[in-house]
């Protein structure tokens, strides 16, 4: 349901803040030892132990790998990190949290106070804390307006999740949307999130507009989803106050299907959810050692590495270099054009390495075999149109470049092009009888001619090969 232009151009006193949980990128489990790189067809409650399951008795251990993420996410968005924070006991009823109460950081957060730069503006960050994810409840039909019952997936509790709370400081939907993108290539940049995982964020968006009180749009999980609930509700709360009516403080879940917020529980306050120090568990009390520690080992943050690289490469390639992790890659080769080697690192060798599905540029090709295609290519030994295909070979048959030079002709037979190579030379021939006459009484100028007759066609041969071929028939 969009909103007129009139409505959305009214000031309306909008505030939007977010509190947006990701999935850490750990082995195992935050509080126990299960598995937490479950593949998505494991088979329901496959991965669990009694305390994920949350059974009477059983007793946390917290993961180490999980904090020390924490804390680099912590450092990255300038928190100010807490070295003696502590876990509490946040006590909720909900089918997807059998022991009623879920084990997370409340008065004794780890960071407090950051700050996340998106484009030109800084977005004002509340607080970051540790905490475990609930069971997921499983719909039989879908969703749970279609079910008559639900059914538990412990294989999610106890996952270990980071939360980022925002200050209510964003101004629009686009805004929100933008600011999650930077915080997810942010954090799959520093290796906190494993971006290719499933569902590894996801959003409760807290909106409000003057005259009326906050509304929070639970468990959004996708960019777009969030900008699109935060415009329905904010024209949902807009016509409320228009027709006289009174927007009281709720949770609701968004619909994509009908574009709209609907109610699911009227909001609890803070004091609702009975915190108390959590007994088994002692406080987390972290070093500024181990703190500095972790800020060593964590690899150059990404608006610094692209301030580097200006003036060094084109705008457009610097974020593709720092985001798509190509940058040790980029900086270790001898192509003395950056301009040329940043062109087809972020170009052809980047597709070439999506077509393969290949993460790592040097398991793709080493550096050394991409300098020898770019030096044919400035020597004019190879044409760009040719190396593209060449690189394609190098990456998909694990391949030299020189071994594919080496192949020339051989290497084109085997797809089939030198074939049609060798039949278009024969046309050109029959059908420029008075060139060909004109090259055999000397005239060099008309074998150029049939060579860009020749190249025309795109076959993806350098010239040098083609003027062979046309030698070798009007021999």
């Amino acid at each position: 349901m969009n909103a007129p232009a009139a409505l959305q151009a009214e000031d309306d006193g909008l505030k939007i803040g977010l509190e947006t949980h990701v999935t850490l990128n750990t082995k195992t489990k935050l509080f126990c030892g299960c598995n937490a790189k479950a593949p998505a067809d494991a088979l329901p409650n496959q991965y669990t132990c009694p305390t994920c399951l949350g059974l009477p008795g059983s007793k946390p251990r917290l993961n180490g790998k999980a904090v020390e993420l924490a804390v680099r996410a912590a450092q990255a968005l300038t928190f100010d990190i807490d070295l003696d924070s502590r876990f509490a006991r946040k006590t909720y009823y909900y089918p997807d949290l059998s022991k009623d109460y879920q084990i997370t950081q409340y008065d004794r957060p780890l960071g407090l106070r950051g700050k996340l730069k998106v484009s030109e503006n800084s977005v004002d960050l509340t607080r970051l804390h540790i905490e475990e994810d609930p069971a997921q409840i499983v719909y039989p039909h879908g969703n749970m307006a279609n079910s008559t019952y639900s059914l538990l997936d412990y294989n999610r509790s106890g996952m270990p999740l980071l939360e980022i709370v925002t200050e209510p400081c964003l101004k629009s939907p686009m805004d929100a949307k933008a600011y999650l993108e930077e915080l997810f290539r942010l954090l799959a940049y520093l290796g906190v999130i494993d971006a290719k995982a499933e569902r590894v964020m996801k959003t409760d968006a807290n909106i409000s507009i003057r005259g009326g009180q906050r509304v929070e749009i639970k468990n959004i999980t996708s960019f777009a989803a969030v900008e699109k609930a935060l415009q329905s509700e904010r024209f949902r709360q807009k016509k409320m106050l228009q027709t006289g009516k009174t927007i009281e403080r709720q949770t609701r879940l968004y619909s994509e299907e009908t574009d709209t917020t609907l109610l699911m529980r009227t909001k609890e306050q803070e004091e609702d959810y009975g915190y108390i120090v959590e007994p088994d568990l002692p406080p987390l009390t972290l070093s500024h050692e181990y703190v500095e520690s972790v800020r060593a080992a964590t690899k150059e943050l990404p608006e610094k590495a692209i301030t580097r690289l200006a003036g060094v490469v084109p705008a457009q390639y610097a974020p593709i270099l720092v985001y798509q992790g190509l940058l040790p890659y980029f900086e270790s080769s001898r192509t003395a054009d950056k301009n040329l080697l940043a062109r087809w690192t972020c170009g052809y060798l980047l597709k070439a390495m999506n077509y393969n599905d290949i993460d790592a540029p040097d398991s793709a090709l080493p550096v050394a075999e991409l300098d020898a295609l770019l030096a044919a290519i400035q020597s004019g030994k190879i044409t760009e149109r040719a190396a593209m295909e060449y690189i394609k070979r190098m990456v998909t048959e694990k391949k030299t470049f020189a071994a594919v030079m080496q192949a020339g002709s051989v290497g084109l037979a085997e797809s089939g092009a030198q074939t049609a190579a060798d039949a278009l030379v024969l046309k050109i021939i029959s059908e420029n009888a008075k060139a060909v006459a004109e090259y055999r009484a000397g005239k060099a100028k008309s074998l150029e001619f049939l060579v860009g007759q020749f190249l025309r066609q795109n076959l993806g041969l350098h010239p040098n090969e083609v003027r062979e071929l046309f030698r070798k028939n009007m021999a």
